[in-house]
């Protein structure tokens, strides 16, 4: 991979800086025990110099790069309990760290409670979260990790009521409401566990179905209603989290066929999950009598905590105004194009959420930088995992699949008559237009028109430069190196 990257970069020098280019370098593995010499592999898809029409009068030079899955939590992670949990569960476990922090963020976020929270801009932020773990291969050992983390929630005496599976929108709500009207507007706490979330997404295709309605609405404010039989339900108040296990081949299976930009993907932690290690006898016993205790004074210290907000140095760090340039807020908000940027969307509202979660292990009644840092860390995981996963998406079939016919014709064209014919003149009327028109507007497609012998020009479509990081700064741009930039910058 090396030497493809150097030549590559060779080739860049020697034809000029006056070209468009993009290459990513692999990072070099955080050592969190799973060590190997790159996180990443990149593929030199095509290498791109044409002679265009007065259109483009400027040659194009195109590395394309296709990016693996995330391998290691970075270090900040790992702060506080929550990293303790881990590595006390980690040698005893075939289950990835990830895995096992994703089911104990679901997991302490809900017993946390709704009284803990933090304020923005008209929303109220909790400690609960969605939580998806896709597995990268069959035996990816994600529903192990969700048991062992509650071998040791359960001993800390406070697990949330449990819900498993997704059936309804209605099934949810009634799952909320209370047996008897004198609790009727007491806050309701409830873990939902889907270790099929592909029969979730079906679910919320069929007409009329209320799933994802409801469950937007509890990670927002608490608030889900259902109608069955002339009934009405109504709850109030509600403090849900999910813990949902999917392959990747399922979750690609059904992205096409489930709206992911209506706000429902982005309400959701994205973990890219694998097997490691071979445990044949299991991995024996965990020792977490001292974490059991640690956990049991958190949810004391939860349950008489209200709003919360960041210390000075964190507001510092978050607001672009106060450290003087480039906030981490600012890189949370500013989304990329295409599915990844609608699945990611919420990125700050996370961050918030799981700085709060980070701040109550500790038990501090103010939001500190460790707290942020260790957040940031973990959707720097999600993140990666998201563009993984979602990142050479538009969200539109037809642009999908027409990308992929570009990619495939290299450094050719391929006519609008082509692409016609590639959907065998199927298409539904439009289709093809929107799908050619979003591709260009994304900057994955160019067009141009090819010089004719006799009668109209043909309109001839290639593809063209696209990267998921488009970094202007010297680091790799995401919020935690800008964050790790920041601190540096404080201490000299």
């Amino acid at each position: 991979t090396k030497s493809i990257i150097s030549g590559a970069e060779e080739i860049i020098r020697q034809r000029g800086a006056g070209e468009q280019w993009a290459i990513d370098k692999s990072e070099q593995a955080s050592g969190n025990g799973y060590e190997s010499e790159e996180t990443s592999v990149v593929n030199v898809v095509s290498v791109v110099n044409r002679n265009t029409s007065s259109l483009h009068a400027k040659a194009t030079f195109v590395v394309s790069v296709v990016r693996e899955a995330p391998e290691d939590l970075e270090p900040e992670a790992l702060y506080g309990l929550a990293g303790d949990v881990v590595r006390a569960i980690k040698p005893s476990t075939e289950s990835h760290p990830a895995a096992l922090l994703a089911s104990f963020i679901a997991e302490v976020g809900c017993m946390m409670g709704r009284g803990p929270h933090v304020y923005r801009d008209g929303a109220r932020h909790a400690c609960n979260e969605f939580v998806n773990l896709v597995g990268l291969s069959g035996v990816s050992r994600k529903g192990t990790a969700s048991r062992r983390v509650q071998e040791v929630t359960t001993a800390a005496g406070a697990q949330p009521p449990l819900c498993h599976g997704l059936g309804s929108g209605e099934a949810l709500v009634a799952a909320l409401v209370p047996d008897d009207e004198d609790n009727l507007f007491a806050e309701r706490r409830l873990l939902v566990k889907e270790e099929e979330f592909s029969r979730a997404l079906k679910v919320m295709r069929r007409d009329g179905s209320t799933l994802s309605e409801n469950l937007r609405s509890a990670w927002d404010a608490g608030i889900l209603a259902s109608v069955t039989k002339g009934k009405k339900m109504e709850v109030r108040d509600a403090h849900v989290s999910l813990l949902g296990h999917i392959t990747e081949a399922e979750l690609r299976a059904e992205l096409s066929a489930v709206s992911m930009f209506n706000g429902f993907a982005n309400r959701f932690l994205w973990f890219c999950v694998r097997r490691v290690g071979s445990l044949p006898f299991g991995g024996g016993d965990v020792h977490s009598a001292p974490l059991v205790s640690r956990l049991h004074q958190t949810m004391e210290f939860s349950a008489k905590a209200g709003r919360m907000e960041f210390d000075d140095e964190t507001r510092a760090l978050w607001d672009r105004e106060e450290n003087g340039g480039g906030g981490i807020y600012d890189l949370l908000t500013a989304r990329p194009p295409g599915l990844l940027g609608a699945v990611t969307s919420r990125a700050e509202a996370h961050v918030t959420r799981l700085s709060l979660m980070w701040a109550l292990l500790d038990l501090e009644r103010e939001i500190r930088v460790p707290h942020l840092m260790a957040a940031l860390a973990v959707w720097d995981f999600c993140e990666r995992s998201c563009a993984y996963l979602f990142g050479s998406s538009t969200g539109d079939e037809y642009a999908d699949r027409i990308y992929e016919l570009l990619v495939d014709a290299g450094s050719g064209y391929v006519t609008r008559q082509e692409i016609h014919g590639h959907f065998q003149r199927n298409a539904p009327a439009g289709k093809v237009d929107h799908a050619l028109n979003l591709l260009e507007r994304l900057g994955r497609a160019e067009r141009t028109k090819l010089d004719a012998t006799k009668g109209r020009a043909a309109e001839a479509w290639s593809a063209n430069q696209f990267t998921i990081n488009d970094r202007n700064d010297s680091n790799d741009g995401s919020p935690l190196a800008r964050a790790r930039e920041i601190i540096a910058k404080g201490t000299k």
